[in-house]
């Protein structure tokens, strides 16, 4: 970290900006691991926010390519959180300067981990793919999907609102007749959820039951439909071609699902209505893709994409009320943020906000670093809620970036 804080003071002093960065100006980080030294404020990620705080408030052009060679993209991490020791997988990813996303995934109480994460290099696409019956399918979506897309897009630019819905149309169904065509996945599959940014429009594509939402205004839209048997679109069209849609689980005694202790399931197998793969539940279980388009707005804050193992525990509404609550500090002490209090990365928001109340950078930096490890947040947060499947999660800082002019026009 000696190494971090030292790049970061030379090129403050070397641009005339050590007298804004207070931060820089404290006592030497010393090496980790070297006898008799004690950490300082800016040891570990703390001065990977400083970094952060740097970029977004005196912009990258004096940074020249000192980002390139801060270790950011991949942290592993085992914590703590309402009782499970998990290990976690974090991405902080900062390619685009303009734009932050910050993805994690855990394998919680399942004995596989069948969830996948992908962020393309520039930033602008995320996509959670949640495999069932193996991770196979999953894997070949997440090195796959995109490479499609962005073939498609080098002969079609998609200038148009036609052009583009037409491109991710038919990448998704060539990933569907690739994925159908391998026997070895004949009883295997996985759900895709992915958001893509274009200028100023925000493209959504869903097959299956994970979802994305974004914070608009401070509340929760829905950019998916999760597909499950029981939603009536999809109920209604599982039975027109002759399928069965059931409960499978505990009743009470007036013969009603008891919520959470059981699933409704087609033909008594999978629990989602949509997917890739599953040849042998065809046609009852399609990977039809469904698409949708928005235009972005001002108060256009962040997109979370994550797996229905978030979303078990966590409603729409709630998630984006506490990634607000963490972000302005509101939680995070230790009466008022149960799993953040408990966690080996809790960075005790309240206290860090009372004590650089009138220091804006570090407040900056600390906001920063909140974004950046917002997905493990959430997955700390659903652990304690008490999840039991894999749990992936990708936030899409919107409020970091700045949406161009575009020729396509919404219909």
């Amino acid at each position: 970290m000696q190494h971090v804080v030292g790049l970061l003071r030379d090129h403050a002093r070397r641009h005339g900006l050590l007298s804004k960065m207070p931060m820089l100006r404290l006592a030497p980080a010393p090496i980790e691991g070297c006898a008799g030294q004690q950490s300082s404020p800016l040891s570990r990620a703390a001065a990977a926010a400083v970094l952060l705080g740097f970029v977004h408030e005196y912009g990258t052009a004096s940074m020249e390519a000192t980002h390139a060679t801060i270790p950011l993209s991949l942290e592993r991490r085992t914590t703590r959180a309402g009782g499970h020791s998990v290990q976690l997988r974090k991405r902080n990813t900062t390619s685009d300067l303009d734009l932050l996303i910050s993805s994690a995934e855990v394998r919680g109480d399942r004995a596989t981990m069948e969830d996948a994460v992908f962020i393309s290099p520039n930033n602008r696409f995320a996509a959670i793919f949640d495999g069932h019956g193996g991770a196979e399918v999953a894997q070949y979506l997440k090195e796959r999907l995109y490479a499609v897309i962005a073939e498609k897009l080098e002969v079609d630019d998609g200038h148009t609102i036609d052009a583009m819905e037409r491109i991710l149309r038919d990448s998704f169904a060539q990933l569907d007749k690739e994925i159908i065509y391998k026997k070895e996945w004949q009883y295997q599959g996985s759900t895709a959820t992915a958001v893509f940014l274009m200028d100023d429009l925000i493209w959504s594509m869903n097959v299956g039951d994970c979802r994305a939402v974004l914070c608009r205004n401070g509340k929760a839209l829905p950019l998916t439909r999760d597909h499950k048997p029981n939603d009536p679109i999809e109920q209604a069209r599982v039975e027109r071609m002759g399928g069965r849609v059931a409960w499978h689980g505990l009743r009470d005694a007036r013969g009603q699902p008891v919520p959470d202790m059981g699933a409704y399931r087609i033909n008594s197998n999978l629990a989602v209505a949509r997917a890739f793969g599953d040849r042998d539940q065809r046609p009852y279980v399609t990977a039809e893709m469904e698409l949708k388009c928005f235009r972005r707005d001002p108060g256009d804050k962040f997109v979370i994409v994550a797996s229905d193992g978030l979303w078990d525990v966590f409603t729409s509404a709630e998630v984006v009320t506490f990634v607000l609550d963490v972000l302005a500090g509101e939680v995070g002490g230790r009466e008022s943020w149960r799993s953040g209090s408990h966690a080996e990365t809790s960075i005790e928001l309240f206290e860090w906000k009372q004590k650089y109340r009138n220091d804006t950078s570090m407040i900056q930096a600390s906001r920063a670093r909140r974004k950046a490890q917002m997905a493990t947040y959430l997955i700390q947060e659903a652990l304690y809620r008490g999840t039991v499947d894999n749990v992936s999660v990708a936030v899409v800082w919107l409020d970091t970036s700045r949406p161009t002019p575009t020729k396509p026009e919404l219909p």
